[in-house]
């Protein structure tokens, strides 16, 4: 994702502590322009990067899909040079078993290689529309309009990165054993109607991490900070430690 993808969320949450976003490595302003290194283990280690850059001894750590992904590896990996005090998983995954019906995969081996601007506009218009649910499309038809635009206006969103991160770097995943380790306050948020990733993920991962805090959307998609804005109240209520 891009650091411009969370522009109504980030001022919620900004009311009450610093936030920081950013562009995931290959995309928006990252200087990566080789898409070998985007690896998970270099995605994880750039977040952890940040916070000794910016001397942070102590964060909080939201992560949506793929950043949710990131976010649970880091939690895991039990650094100690800082102290995770919550962790919000949303709509995240367990292992590459649990994926839904959303047929990137076929829309991907549709385009050429790599597709023409066409192909990469239509494809990212399919692919974005579908991580909203089709209600929301019918019932929000300026928001999903105004969605759509902020996706195609995202600086450097460029289908080489897209492969790297969301093909080859999460093609064999299984975070089971260490969603088990993680002992930071969590907050998981999912919703029921994500077609990318179900929401059995979400309530295995409330199961797999001790203590943590379950809330599923029954008319959540996958972009749940879009289909169901209210979250951005949760985790903020979380994030303050209630």
């Amino acid at each position: 994702m891009l650091q411009s993808d969370w522009g109504d969320v980030v001022p919620h949450l900004a009311k009450d502590r610093p936030v920081l976003t950013y562009d995931n490595r290959g995309m928006g302003e990252s200087s990566v322009v080789n898409d070998s290194l985007i690896t998970m283990s270099n995605m994880v280690n750039d977040i952890h990067h940040l916070t000794q850059h910016l001397a942070w001894k102590r964060i909080n750590l939201a992560g949506l899909s793929m950043g949710a992904m990131i976010s649970q590896s880091l939690a895991a990996t039990h650094p100690t040079d800082f102290i995770l005090e919550n962790l919000v998983l949303i709509s995240s995954s367990v292992n590459n078993s649990l994926t839904g019906p959303l047929p990137a995969g076929q829309w991907i081996d549709e385009m050429h290689k790599p597709p023409t601007a066409t192909e990469w506009y239509n494809f990212q218009d399919k692919l974005f529309s579908a991580c909203l649910t089709p209600e929301y499309i019918r019932d929000h038809p300026q928001e999903t309009k105004a969605y759509l635009e902020l996706i195609h206006a995202g600086k450097n969103r460029n289908y080489g990165a897209f492969i790297a991160q969301c093909v080859t770097a999460l093609f064999h995943y299984d975070y089971t054993e260490a969603l088990k380790t993680i002992t930071t306050r969590t907050l998981v948020l999912h919703g029921a109607k994500d077609i990318g990733q179900p929401p059995q993920n979400g309530r295995a991962i409330h199961a797999l991490i001790r203590g943590s805090t379950y809330i599923e959307y029954p008319n959540g998609g996958h972009i749940l900070y879009q289909t169901n804005p209210e979250i951005t109240g949760e985790i903020s209520k979380f994030f303050s430690g209630h």
